[in-house]
């Protein structure tokens, strides 16, 4: 199973151009997002879930860029059992992910 070390986005829904950085470097293996409605929440989990996965259950992929800065992006680190660090980076307008796992790099 492999732990998530680092969350970065920009761009996505409500977030501007600039980069939020969630860490994920705690011991208990939980995170707590907590604000008030209508302060960008969802949006988190949304970008969260579209660096994983590379898209949204709520909303079409097309919706998720910030519609005045437009060029989104992720990228979520990861460490696996074997301590291989994996890095995937994707990104909307433009459309690109880059995967990087022990140090080989996959891209498109």
């Amino acid at each position: 199973m492999a732990k998530i070390k680092k969350f970065q986005f920009k761009n996505i829904r409500s977030y501007g151009n600039k980069m939020v950085d969630i860490p994920f470097d705690m011991d208990n293996g939980l995170v707590l997002i907590q604000g008030k409605n209508g302060g960008g929440k969802t949006s988190i989990v949304e970008a969260l879930e579209f660096a994983i996965y590379g898209k949204s259950s709520r909303v079409p992929v097309k919706d998720l860029p910030n519609w005045i800065n437009d060029n989104a992006f992720t990228t979520i680190e990861f460490e696996t059992d074997d301590n291989r660090k994996v890095e995937l980076s994707r990104g909307i307008s433009p459309d690109f992910y880059d995967l990087k796992v022990g140090g080989s790099a996959y891209s498109s």
